[in-house]
């Protein structure tokens, strides 16, 4: 429950109340977006025999590895947009319909 009455959505708080705190720390500079390159280039670190990777190849992500040399939030991106690309060339995107 939001503190306004309202259910929460996220985080505590209502649909209103989120979207407002959301921009308040986009413009703070506190959410920063990845590019989707800084994530392909990440996926294709090198492996340098003798050392082991442990958080994701993202400049300025300190998550741990999940796979293809990215945390649980860079993977499930890359995984998203491939899926839409792969959607987009089949024909089956949805929005067609």
């Amino acid at each position: 429950m939001c503190y306004c009455g309202l259910p929460a959505k996220a985080k505590g708080l209502c649909s209103k109340h989120y979207l407002a705190d959301y921009r308040r720390r986009k413009e703070a500079g506190e959410i920063v977006k990845t590019s989707m390159g800084a994530i392909l280039i990440a996926r294709t670190r090198t492996k340098v025999p003798g050392v082991k990777h442990t958080d994701c190849g993202v400049p300025g992500c300190d998550l741990p590895l999940k796979a293809r040399n990215l945390c649980a939030k860079h993977y499930l991106r890359l995984n998203r947009s491939e899926k839409k690309r792969n959607n987009d060339r089949s024909g089956n995107n949805p929005s067609n319909r």
